[in-house]
């Protein structure tokens, strides 16, 4: 498998998607975007990347291109929200409006 870490993650705005491509399969993670926020709406990884921690790495990628930007993220997949607990040093970035902020 590729190093995870050298693959670059693309902002696929005609399909409002974050993609990353890893052994000639796409995984990424689905977004809508408002000028202040973005909300990070579903995750998926194909069966043939499952537990490799592509999605882990797909979402520290997606975090880290949001991040200048200054806009807040609204986690509403469940696989972003547990990232956030396993990984308290991207919960500034959440929104603290996001009604499941506290148990973060």
């Amino acid at each position: 498998m590729e190093n995870l870490a050298a693959i670059p993650i693309f902002k696929n705005e005609d399909k409002k998607r974050f993609e990353l491509k890893v052994d000639k399969h796409l995984a990424f993670i689905d977004y809508k975007e408002t000028p202040n926020q973005v909300a990070l709406t579903h995750t998926e990884v194909p069966e043939e990347l499952s537990g490799k921690g592509v999605a882990s790495m797909m979402a520290r990628k997606v975090f880290d291109e949001i991040a200048p930007t200054n806009k807040k993220i609204i986690p509403i997949c469940p696989f972003i929200i547990t990232f956030v607990k396993r990984n308290n040093e991207f919960k500034p970035q959440i929104d603290e409006r996001f009604a499941g902020y506290k148990s973060l």
